[in-house]
């Protein structure tokens, strides 16, 4: 049975906060301690840390952090989407296609846009997810962004602003 749990931040504990951690330390091969302090430094109260389990053991997570845009002379909020991993030992089973249609329902249900940022060699997951690449240019935190840009909404604008990194 698949389950799909919404955290916020602020009511994480720190035993799940641990497991979480530990979780995204077998896709990203950082100390734990590391993983840890990213999250105190980077998530807020309001942050929302999404679970997806199959017969309760936890197969992919992702945070949503909210955000800022500013585009064309206005300002939006939005979700900014961080930290999608699946277990390496799941993967090819859609767990991370599935996470992310859950965070894309999120975001439209909460009259938000959603953003991502990725590496290059995650460019074709994102597009079998239907988000759409941007290609204008972004500044996060007024400084440029130096990897590639994914929407779940199409923006005809050529520059977007994010206020703060995720």
């Amino acid at each position: 049975m698949i389950s799909i749990e919404f955290i916020n931040n602020s009511d994480i504990s720190e035993g799940l906060k641990l497991q979480i951690c530990e979780f995204k330390n077998r896709n990203w091969k950082y100390p734990v301690q590391s993983h840890l302090e990213w999250m105190d430094r980077h998530l807020c109260d309001g942050d929302i840390h999404l679970l997806l389990r199959d017969e309760d053991i936890l197969v992919a997570y992702l945070n949503m952090v909210r955000v800022s845009l500013e585009y064309d002379s206005r300002t939006v909020e939005a979700l900014g989407i961080g930290n999608v991993c699946v277990d390496p030992v799941m993967k090819g089973r859609n767990y991370g296609r599935l996470i992310m249609s859950v965070a894309d329902f999120y975001c439209r249900q909460n009259k938000m846009p959603g953003i991502l940022f990725c590496q290059q060699k995650n460019v074709g997951f994102y597009r079998t997810c239907n988000w759409i690449p941007y290609d204008g240019d972004v500044e996060v935190e007024g400084k440029t962004l130096q990897a590639y840009c994914f929407l779940n909404q199409e923006l005809s604008t050529r520059l977007i602003s994010v206020n703060r990194d995720f």
